[in-house]
């Protein structure tokens, strides 16, 4: 295995390797800054590029490892078709449609997304079939209100950072870092972007 999947006995043990469904996420490059960055900065710093995973997004690392788990309970309680549901503000449903991409023909995963009115058209690609985009008067949590309702009293799986198999395939990301620095990480200190939170928790639970 390769990607996140390095780690599989870490982040997904219990999924056999035959019902893993991903796109080689993560095992993305660690890049020293330039001398330009490191003198504006006053120390040496590195980019961790997570915008080389497939669709240019850190979540590709939850959603394979939320797919992956999806496609293993489809195939041990017998279930034919699943839906997986989720809100967004663009950038989650994009790495949810690269990820149906892959799977479309292995296990008919269907989408539902809920994104916020006049949002959707400028974020989905039209090439993306697989899903449903349904638009949402309000804003972010509106959205997701209603999934999180249509998860709790209808047979769908919730594909948000809420869904704990999207934090374990997250941490991924520390278990990279801690390799590339050989394990030393007494004096690292590790800066990034977060929306609800999932990121980081994911973060600190790897580390």
């Amino acid at each position: 295995m390769s990607g996140i999947y390095r780690y599989h006995e870490l982040i997904g043990s219990i999924i056999p390797l035959d019902a893993i469904i991903y796109l080689g996420e993560g095992h993305t490059p660690v890049v020293a800054a330039n001398g330009r960055l490191e003198q504006w900065a006053g120390i040496p710093f590195y980019f961790k590029n997570d915008g080389q995973n497939p669709s240019a997004s850190f979540k590709d690392r939850g959603m394979a490892s939320a797919f992956s788990y999806l496609n293993h309970l489809m195939a041990t309680q017998n279930l034919e078709t699943v839906l997986a549901v989720c809100a967004s503000t663009g950038d989650t449903f994009r790495c949810c449609g690269a990820l149906c991409l892959l799977s479309d023909g292995r296990c008919q995963i269907r989408g539902a997304v809920a994104a916020w009115q006049g949002h959707a058209a400028a974020t989905w690609p039209a090439s993306w079939e697989w899903a449903k985009v349904i638009e949402i008067p309000g804003v972010f949590d509106d959205c997701m209100k209603i999934v999180e309702s249509l998860s709790e009293n209808f047979p769908v799986a919730l594909m948000n950072s809420k869904n704990a198999w999207r934090i374990l395939g997250q941490e991924s990301y520390s278990y990279e870092i801690a390799q590339h620095f050989d394990y030393d990480l007494q004096d690292l200190v590790i800066v990034v972007p977060i929306g609800n939170a999932g990121n980081i928790t994911a973060v600190l639970e790897g580390f």
